[in-house]
Protein backbone atom coordinates (compact mmCIF):
# COMPACT_ATOMS: atom_id res chain seq x y z
CA UNK A 1 0.00 0.00 0.00
CA UNK A 2 1.35 3.60 -1.04
CA UNK A 3 1.25 6.38 1.58
CA UNK A 4 -1.34 8.38 -0.88
CA UNK A 5 -3.56 5.66 -0.70
CA UNK A 6 -3.31 5.35 2.84
CA UNK A 7 -3.87 9.13 3.36
CA UNK A 8 -7.29 8.78 0.61
CA UNK A 9 -8.73 6.15 2.81
CA UNK A 10 -8.08 8.20 6.04
CA UNK A 11 -9.46 11.40 4.61
CA UNK A 12 -12.77 9.28 2.78
CA UNK A 13 -13.25 7.47 6.51
CA UNK A 14 -12.99 10.87 8.51
CA UNK A 15 -15.40 12.86 6.30
CA UNK A 16 -18.13 9.95 6.06
CA UNK A 17 -17.74 10.08 9.98
CA UNK A 18 -18.37 13.95 9.71
CA UNK A 19 -21.60 13.37 7.72
CA UNK A 20 -22.63 10.18 10.02
CA UNK A 21 -22.13 13.01 13.05
CA UNK A 22 -24.04 15.67 11.53
CA UNK A 23 -27.17 13.63 10.41
CA UNK A 24 -27.06 12.13 13.94
CA UNK A 25 -27.22 15.83 15.60
CA UNK A 26 -29.74 17.17 12.95
CA UNK A 27 -32.12 13.93 13.41
CA UNK A 28 -31.78 14.46 17.28
CA UNK A 29 -32.36 18.27 16.72
CA UNK A 30 -35.42 17.04 14.83
CA UNK A 31 -36.91 14.79 16.91
CA UNK A 32 -36.51 17.00 19.94
CA UNK A 33 -38.69 20.00 17.91
CA UNK A 34 -41.03 17.33 17.07
CA UNK A 35 -41.89 15.93 20.13
CA UNK A 36 -41.89 19.02 22.43
CA UNK A 37 -44.88 19.18 24.25
CA UNK A 38 -46.49 22.37 26.06
CA UNK A 39 -47.85 19.27 28.80
CA UNK A 40 -45.28 18.55 31.34
CA UNK A 41 -45.86 16.06 34.63
CA UNK A 42 -44.56 18.36 37.18
CA UNK A 43 -44.96 16.22 40.71
CA UNK A 44 -46.77 12.44 40.64
CA UNK A 45 -47.84 10.85 43.83
CA UNK A 46 -49.15 7.19 43.99
CA UNK A 47 -52.25 6.85 46.31
CA UNK A 48 -53.16 3.49 45.68
CA UNK A 49 -52.36 0.42 43.58
CA UNK A 50 -53.01 2.11 40.26
CA UNK A 51 -54.00 5.43 41.27
CA UNK A 52 -52.05 8.55 41.38
CA UNK A 53 -52.32 12.25 41.97
CA UNK A 54 -50.40 14.37 39.36
CA UNK A 55 -49.44 18.00 39.13
CA UNK A 56 -49.20 19.06 35.52
CA UNK A 57 -48.59 21.85 34.26
CA UNK A 58 -50.41 22.72 30.74
CA UNK A 59 -49.22 26.00 28.90
CA UNK A 60 -48.05 27.93 32.21
CA UNK A 61 -50.85 26.89 34.52
CA UNK A 62 -50.93 24.04 37.02
CA UNK A 63 -53.79 21.49 37.51
CA UNK A 64 -54.28 18.77 40.14
CA UNK A 65 -55.53 15.46 38.48
CA UNK A 66 -56.08 11.98 39.46
CA UNK A 67 -55.79 9.28 37.39
CA UNK A 68 -56.03 5.51 37.47
CA UNK A 69 -55.69 2.26 34.99
CA UNK A 70 -58.66 3.61 32.87
CA UNK A 71 -59.67 6.97 34.06
CA UNK A 72 -57.97 10.42 34.02
CA UNK A 73 -59.85 13.14 35.96
CA UNK A 74 -58.92 16.69 36.49
CA UNK A 75 -59.85 17.84 40.24
CA UNK A 76 -58.86 21.37 40.13
CA UNK A 77 -56.44 24.38 38.72
CA UNK A 78 -53.87 24.86 41.16
CA UNK A 79 -52.99 28.43 42.30
CA UNK A 80 -49.56 29.72 41.71
CA UNK A 81 -47.85 30.28 45.41
CA UNK A 82 -47.39 33.26 46.52
CA UNK A 83 -43.88 34.95 45.51
CA UNK A 84 -43.51 32.24 43.04
CA UNK A 85 -44.54 32.48 38.78
CA UNK A 86 -46.62 29.86 37.00
CA UNK A 87 -44.30 30.37 33.73
CA UNK A 88 -42.09 27.53 32.63
CA UNK A 89 -38.06 28.21 31.52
Amino acid sequence: MSLSYTFQLSLSILIMGGILYGLMYASKAMQKKRFSSEIKVKDRCPVDNGVSLLVVDVRGKDYLMSVSSKTATLLTELEPKEGESNESV
